[in-house]
């Protein structure tokens, strides 16, 4: 699933979870790093060994957007 798409169904979360509001900002990030994508971590030890994968090197930082108002 690409970013956009997981941003937009954020969105329509927000969204069925409070009508009212009028302006619902959503995004979803992921790194890459030698043309791999990083997943979520499994947990503390999987981020930390992210973070120092991505240290000092060179990587990429992708962003979906949606907006609704």
């Amino acid at each position: 699933m690409n970013l956009r798409t997981v941003a937009e169904r954020k969105v329509a979360a927000a969204r069925r979870a409070d009508p009212a509001v009028e302006v619902i900002i959503a995004a979803d990030t992921v790194a890459s790093i030698d043309g791999n994508r990083l997943g979520k971590p499994a947990d503390a030890e999987d981020a930390n060994r992210m973070l120092s994968s991505l240290a000092g090197r060179q990587h990429e930082v992708l962003t979906g957007l949606a907006v609704s108002c």
